[in-house]
């Protein structure tokens, strides 16, 4: 199915073109322990009006993004600093700033 979306441009649509692109196999994620890419700690998510908020490479908004994390999204925390949340989304690790994660 990845293949296809990849033929087809991905039907034009960004979102979808980066799940693809941060999509982990079965095995990639058995390397790791997971066992679904769309299940991360369920207790914490993405919680942003805009739809999606950036994962940065570093603590500031001015360091460049990894990826864009959509609304609603379970991500793993790695590290809980004062401002900027270390995490992991599927492939990707980075800092989200504390006030786009929702604790459930």
């Amino acid at each position: 199915m990845l293949e296809e979306f990849r033929r087809k441009n991905y039907y034009g649509v960004e979102h979808l073109k980066s799940f693809c692109e941060h999509y982990e196999t079965p095995a990639e994620l058995a390397s790791r322990g997971k066992r679904s890419n769309l299940s991360a700690d369920p207790d914490f998510v993405i919680n942003d009006a805009d739809g999606y908020t950036n994962m940065r490479s570093g603590e500031s908004i001015h360091s460049d993004v990894v990826i864009q994390i959509p609304h609603g999204a379970s991500i793993d925390v790695i590290k809980i600093n004062k401002e900027w949340w270390h995490v992991r989304y599927l492939k990707d690790t980075g800092y989200v700033h504390e006030s786009r994660i929702l604790r459930r």
